[in-house]
């Protein structure tokens, strides 16, 4: 085996991921190649979060079975292997050409393509490349042949599903600080891929961040499933990190993602002067408080509340005015009515966030959340979807 072909993470951290197994390949001396058709390996890495990703996944793996060589290994990897693996086909999963194997075991393919580097050696990928992902254009026209009996589901699939993902990968270096987080969301599938929460060293981060540095790389992503939870399962905090962090330099621009609310709660005073003595090094804070009704947040299972949020996003703003801030918002939570989808709106117009990503509520298997009832229409959380993609857009 030879030659490879990746295809998949359509979110930041799998992509990470993704490059990283790129990366692997690479230093064992197999070489890339543009299609499935010449690949001695195709590896998939799926998605398994929303819907739309994990048919994006499934549809991907047909197509690669229907292209590539007779004798070609595939390997599916990535969160769907936890969250429904059931989902793959039977006439997929027999055949002895197909592996399936989560993430956190890519090593079991050492052995496979006789690797002198093992997996387990390998650092996370600091410099995304543009990977083919599971919504480019061919795969897209056959998930609209595989999902006649629900014409909706095209709708729902977020667009970097089919559009290129490299938004910022090319401009930033990529540190992963955390696997997994402490929150148990009623929404969230991801959690059973990710895992509980797994921080990095500190050595290990410092290591990245010279890497980056001597690459000539000035502007650096932090990357996890929640980086506030940073630490807490080594006696440490986020507080201490970034502290750390911004003590180089040669940073100049830091995006913090997928920072949960409550830890912007918790270590508020100290993220505070973080903030304001290092302002003109952020690119952004990214801050998902997913609703603006404290009922929904309580169904959601996010630890606080809205009331909390809000006074410390005003305090943020109030004190560092050019400090931009994202935010994500759920519409269409069971239960949710047009109050308190109301109150969504309302906390959206009172802080100002500079970007608004909405995502429409979707039931994903094994989670808490899909087992209420009360669930909103289709058609009601699209008018709702609508609504805040032309007041915030």
């Amino acid at each position: 085996m030879k030659t490879f072909y990746v295809v998949g993470g359509n979110c930041p951290r799998s992509k990470q991921d993704a490059q990283t197994i790129i990366n692997y390949f690479t230093v064992n001396n197999l070489t890339s190649v543009r299609t499935i058709q010449k690949a001695d390996i195709i590896c998939i890495y799926s998605c398994g979060g929303f819907n739309a990703g994990e048919v994006a996944s499934l549809q991907t793996l047909q197509d690669v079975f229907s292209k590539k060589k007779k004798e070609s290994l595939v390997i599916f990897t990535g969160c769907l292997t936890k969250i429904n693996p059931l989902a793959i086909p039977t006439e997929i999963k027999n055949q002895s050409c197909y592996i399936m194997v989560h993430y956190t075991n890519f090593s079991e393919i050492d052995t496979i393509i006789q690797a002198k580097i093992s997996f387990n050696d390998i650092s996370d990928a600091g410099i995304i490349n543009h990977i083919p992902f599971l919504g480019e254009p061919s795969f897209i026209k056959r998930i609209s042949n595989s999902i006649k009996s629900n014409p909706s589901m095209l709708l729902q699939i977020p667009k970097q599903f089919i559009m290129k993902y490299n938004e910022y990968d090319e401009r930033f270096y990529h540190i992963r600080i955390t696997r997994g987080c402490l929150c148990n969301c009623s929404f969230c599938a991801i959690k059973f891929s990710r895992g509980i929460l797994k921080s990095s060293p500190l050595e290990t981060i410092k290591k990245d961040i010279e890497t980056g540095l001597e690459k000539g790389y000035k502007k650096f992503v932090l990357v996890g499933e929640d980086t506030g939870c940073y630490g807490i399962d080594k006696g440490t905090t986020i507080v201490a990190l970034l502290n750390e962090i911004f003590t180089y330099q040669g940073i100049k621009k830091l995006m913090i993602n997928d920072f949960n609310p409550q830890w912007l709660i918790i270590y508020f005073d100290e993220l505070l002067t973080i903030f304001e003595n290092n302002y003109k090094r952020i690119e952004d804070l990214r801050i998902p408080i997913q609703s603006g009704s404290n009922k929904i947040l309580k169904l959601m299972r996010r630890p606080y509340s809205i009331e909390d949020v809000s006074y410390c996003i005003k305090n943020l703003k109030k004190r560092i005015p050019h400090l931009k801030i994202h935010t994500h918002i759920i519409v269409g939570f069971p239960y949710e009515t047009d109050n308190d989808f109301q109150q969504s709106i309302d906390i959206l117009e009172k802080n100002s966030f500079d970007y608004i990503k909405v995502y429409r509520y979707e039931d994903r298997k094994g989670t808490n959340a899909s087992k209420l009832d009360k669930k909103v229409s289709y058609q009601i959380k699209q008018k709702r979807y609508n609504l805040i993609k032309k007041q915030f857009s």
